[in-house]
């Protein structure tokens, strides 16, 4: 293992930092090649979203906040990411909870809607797979043991790259190859040693994820439209949905900080979109009141994204959910207001929790008193031809057929 990455192993034991805030720190303090940089990012990522299996198998609760050096000094020296992972990809959940229920007694459910006999099951699933108990609870409690077999042995994948194509210029590069079943999408095969690349630095290609990419495509703009991108972050689904509008019509995007702000008016730049008006949160007069789509991607735990963020897994078990769920609410209420009737509410999360998806929809429903009827996306669908996507019309957890990050999404359209 590279020095600088048992370092910064051991530097996120004692903190637990954001690995990505770590990685930036210490990249820009240590001189290392490139190819170095790929090496460290891939083995401490990997440790970290590893070691909670090793250390449920020691018998240690991985997620106590105290654990012992010589846990981490002895899983450093066992440590083989690619046995490991091996191991993880031959579990059977049927087995595993057929295994679990004979050799313990049924504990009361954790979760709701979930029997003892789950509860016993997600238990064993979750020290197999390194996670906190509540998350595979809450998991069993929502989804097909199908969809939570794939969604916990991706987790532990290395996460792959994927690219959607800006604009209809070409570029060819071998290492760039398309995703079957999702139009525009692409996978780039080699590891990023730096972003000098004509695909990258000329504009060719954004890096986005098959979720967030499905979920554009699923909102299908249209030329024209008036579109909101009510929590735009660094404008990641900005540019997507831009550009699907063709250069016409436009898209405001609202940031909640200047950093977002500078962040996408130069991604709009290197892609040469000019349909996007951009907006600090603090400026929601001057938004139209009358929008075609309103897209609200609320912040949220990023339960879904745990393989892209490893160490989000030791945070979970520390969230306040209902000021999370409280929140996507309030955010979600308050854009609504400037939707025209007919216009098209959509409602995403990198989220697999019901509590942040399912649960604050159907609150909102409430609220609402029939002004919002649910909406599928079939159109969005089949002007896509989006075969491989999940067959549900109102949530995608995660596609089994695609390998994309656990995510949610929610239409809803207003009455006329």
């Amino acid at each position: 293992m590279h020095n600088l990455s048992i370092e910064l192993i051991k530097q996120f034991f004692s903190q637990y930092p954001r690995l990505d805030f770590l990685f930036q720190t210490e990249f820009a303090a240590n001189r290392i090649r490139p190819a170095e940089k790929a090496v460290v990012f891939a083995e401490t990522s990997a440790f970290i979203r590893l070691f909670p299996a090793f250390a449920y198998k020691e018998g240690t609760n991985p997620f106590s906040g105290n654990l012992p050096p010589s846990l981490i000094t002895k899983a450093l020296k066992q440590f083989d990411p690619f046995a490991w992972r091996v191991t993880l990809q031959a579990t059977s959940l049927t087995a595993v909870d057929a295994s679990a229920v004979q050799e313990k007694t049924a504990p009361a459910p954790a979760a709701p809607g979930i029997t003892a006999q789950a509860a016993i099951g997600a238990a064993a699933a979750a020290e197999l797979f390194g996670l906190p108990h509540f998350f595979v609870e809450e998991l069993y409690s929502t989804y097909p043991l199908a969809f939570i077999e794939t969604f916990l042995k991706r987790s532990c994948r290395e996460r792959p790259l994927f690219l959607r194509k800006i604009g209809n210029r070409e570029l060819l590069d071998a290492a760039i190859i398309p995703v079957a079943g999702v139009p525009g999408a692409y996978q780039y095969m080699d590891p990023i040693l730096d972003f000098k690349a004509d695909w990258y630095s000329k504009g060719f290609f954004t890096i986005q994820d098959l979720s967030g990419q499905l979920a554009c495509l699923l909102i299908n703009p249209k030329p024209g439209n008036k579109v909101l991108d009510a929590c735009a972050g660094n404008g990641g689904k900005s540019v997507v949905l831009a550009d699907l509008m063709e250069a016409r019509g436009t898209l405001f995007a609202l940031h909640q900080t200047k950093r977002e702000y500078r962040e996408l008016k130069q991604r709009l730049r290197c892609h040469q979109i000019q349909n996007v008006h951009q907006l600090q949160a603090d400026a929601l007069t001057d938004l139209p009141a009358a929008l075609d789509i309103i897209l609200v991607d609320v912040p949220c735990s990023g339960s879904g994204v745990i393989r892209r963020n490893p160490d989000l897994i030791y945070r979970l078990h520390a969230l306040d959910f209902s000021g999370f769920t409280a929140n996507q609410l309030s955010i979600l209420s308050t854009f609504a207001s400037r939707l025209k009737p007919g216009g098209k509410l959509v409602y995403t999360t990198c989220s697999v929790l019901a509590k942040e998806n399912e649960q604050v929809i159907t609150a909102f429903l409430n609220n609402a008193h029939g002004e919002y009827t649910y909406s599928d996306f079939t159109a969005g669908k089949k002007y896509y031809r989006l075969e491989q996507a999940a067959a549900a019309t109102q949530t995608l957890g995660g596609s089994p057929d695609l390998n994309c990050d656990g995510f949610f999404i929610a239409g809803l359209t207003k009455s006329a």
